[in-house]
């Protein structure tokens, strides 16, 4: 497996990954919002396994010492196989490089949160229908002192 900086020409193989998870994960009309975000983050990484993108996942940081996990996905196909921990893994190493963090949220859907919550994430909230019909948004947060 090789984590790398996302690069515009990745953005296919993203968005591919981005659509074999909706509507399950993602609603179709999040779709937008992703080419658009993935045109902006500095801190967004590809996961490759045989020179394919199999997962992908950002970092921002919204205030000081305050950083946000960032649309992270899994090809579906590849489910249960180990890559989202990995590059949930990777992502949180990437942070203890970063001078100042004291949180770290995400918000995902009710069918990942007990996957982030084998982390110490803890919800603090749940909005039914928060990304669409059907789809919950759970909001999480983990406490980190760096």
């Amino acid at each position: 497996m090789i984590f790398r900086l996302y690069q515009i020409n990745d953005q296919a193989a993203c968005l591919e990954i981005f659509d074999s998870n909706c509507p399950k994960f993602f609603a179709p009309n999040e779709r937008q919002a992703f080419i658009t975000d993935l045109s902006e983050f500095l801190n967004y990484f590809v996961l490759e396994k045989e020179n394919q993108i199999v997962a992908c996942g950002g970092l921002e940081q919204i205030r000081t010492g305050i950083w946000v996990l960032c649309w992270g996905m899994v090809q579906q196909d590849l489910h249960h196989q180990g890559f989202g921990k990995a590059l949930l893994e990777y992502r949180l190493a990437w942070l203890k490089t970063q001078p100042i963090v004291h949180e770290l949220h995400l918000d995902t859907t009710p069918l990942s949160s007990g996957f982030f919550a084998k982390y110490g994430f803890e919800i603090v909230q749940v909005t039914p229908n928060g990304y669409a019909i059907g789809l919950d948004r759970v909001d999480m947060v983990l406490k980190l002192l760096t």
